[in-house]
């Protein structure tokens, strides 16, 4: 009966040919998969959301890349909220540390080719 109530309900109408116990087993099973994702996913809130805000600290991701090269890996830090500012300013959404060198040249450049333009415009 039981069997039969869990199974027309579940969908598990393959699995009541077996054995009564084999059906109860499955659709407890398919419980509890349901359960550890819940369990999985209030232990991430904790981690990444709860104990940053009391801890006062935040979670950022930053890209390292291997000693050869050939690969990058993420590695998740804790930020105190002081160097959060700097932190952003430093890095880009992906944990990329900015080199601001490269990024001051390519802003000069550029106003060097808008100023050429309006040069060659008013000309």
């Amino acid at each position: 009966m039981v069997c039969d109530l869990l199974c027309s309900r579940a969908g598990y109408v393959s699995f009541c040919i077996l054995s009564r116990p084999s059906c109860v087993a499955v659709a407890l099973t398919k419980a509890n998969i349901g359960y550890s994702l819940a369990v999985c996913a209030i232990y991430y809130a904790v981690w990444i959301y709860v104990l940053p805000h009391y801890g006062k600290y935040r979670i950022r991701q930053e890209l390292v890349a291997l000693d050869d090269e050939t690969a990058k890996v993420h590695r998740l830090v804790k930020i105190p909220l002081a160097e959060l500012d700097s932190w952003d300013a430093e890095h880009d959404v992906l944990g990329q540390k900015l080199e601001r060198s490269r990024t001051s040249e390519s802003a000069s450049e550029n106003d060097g080719h808008l100023e050429e333009e309006e040069a060659k415009k008013d000309a």
